[in-house]
């Protein structure tokens, strides 16, 4: 998974600041249960997109509710659906 890279980096920041991870790939409810789990060793303070657009055949992932109530209910850190489905959009600053 992506323990090595998350590790690299909380080494060369430290534990005391904050760290989020973003997009994991297609991932069902059930992987990105179990990467969530995984992430928890290393303190996130969220992790971003675990379920992309069109991977649940249900619906647009970021705003499938029930998807992302279950992941939340089976770990302890925070996960949050994709930005544009928040309505945020990148701006770029010159």
């Amino acid at each position: 998974m992506y323990g090595e890279h998350i590790q690299a980096v909380r080494d060369t920041i430290g534990w005391d600041q904050p760290l989020a991870a973003d997009h994991f790939g297609p991932l069902d409810v059930k992987d990105a249960i179990r990467h969530a789990r995984f992430f928890e060793q290393y303190e996130l303070a969220w992790a971003e997109d675990l379920l992309q657009v069109g991977t649940l055949g249900s619906g647009d992932a970021p705003k499938n509710w029930r998807a992302y109530k279950e992941i939340r209910k089976r770990r302890s850190r925070p996960s949050i659906p994709a930005k544009a489905s928040l309505g945020w959009r990148r701006v770029s600053v010159p």
